[in-house]
């Protein structure tokens, strides 16, 4: 999967205003997590779901760097499976 990706469940109309339902770390790395989002509609009905995968680099290489001790803490609060 690349970095986004977006599975709609039912149409979305452009005048709907939809929120943002559960977030998740669905997968935690050394040096990448994922992140799940649900999106509720008006209807409170799960209308979208989406994923995210961050991954943390070395600005001066562009190569990957374990993720600290600090932010994995922070992120564990999220973490799920499902």
């Amino acid at each position: 999967m690349d970095g986004l990706s977006l599975s709609t469940k039912r149409i979305i109309r452009t005048d709907e205003i939809i929120a943002q339902g559960k977030r998740a770390v669905t997968k935690l790395g050394d040096s990448a997590f994922t992140m799940s989002y649900d999106f509720i509609g008006a209807d409170n009905a799960l209308c979208a779901q989406a994923q995210t995968i961050h991954v943390l680099i070395d600005r001066r290489n562009g190569k990957p760097v374990p993720i600290p001790p600090d932010l994995r803490a922070k992120l564990a609060i999220y973490y799920s499976e499902s």
